[in-house]
C-alpha cells in the first residue's frame, strides 16, 4: 500500500498565498488605472442614470454627499473624486461604480436610524 505525504505541496501553497499577500497588499493586483476606471465609471453612471431616476431633493442629496465627503477625507481615497447619488428606488441597497461614483437608493435612507449608519454604508462603497 502506498502512501502519498499529504503535507508535499504544502511549501507551494504557503509560498503562492504570501506572494497573493503581499501582492494585493502593495496595489500592484489593481488592473485599472484611475484614468481608466474614471472613463468606464462615467459611462456606467450616464447608462445607470438612463435607467434609474435619481431621487430629486436637494437637500437629502446635499446631506448625503457632505457625509460622503467626510468619509473619503478620512479614508486612503482623500485625493479621489467622488460623486454620490441618490436613486429614487424603494430597495434596499447601496453600490459602487468604478471612478468613485457611489449610489445609495431612497429605500436604504429611508430605513436608517441615524448619521452613523448612512457614513458606515458609504464607507464601505468608498
Amino acid at each position: 500500500m502506498i502512501h502519498k505525504n499529504p503535507y508535499k505541496h504544502w511549501p507551494s501553497r504557503i509560498f503562492l498565498l504570501l506572494v497573493l499577500a503581499v501582492t494585493l497588499n502593495t496595489g500592484q493586483a489593481a488592473a485599472l488605472s484611475e484614468e481608466k476606471a474614471a472613463k468606464i465609471g462615467k459611462e456606467m453612471y450616464d447608462e445607470i442614470l438612463k435607467k434609474m431616476p435619481i431621487f430629486a431633493d436637494s437637500e437629502l442629496n446635499q446631506y448625503v454627499t457632505s457625509v460622503g465627503e467626510k468619509i473619503v477625507r478620512h479614508s486612503d481615497q482623500a485625493n479621489g473624486n467622488f460623486t454620490f447619488t441618490i436613486i429614487d428606488s424603494p430597495e434596499i441597497n447601496a453600490f459602487a461604480t468604478p471612478g468613485g461614483y457611489i449610489y445609495i437608493n431612497r429605500g436604504l435612507l429611508a430605513y436608517m436610524n441615524s448619521e452613523a449608519e448612512l457614513a458606515a454604508v458609504l464607507a464601505h462603497e468608498v
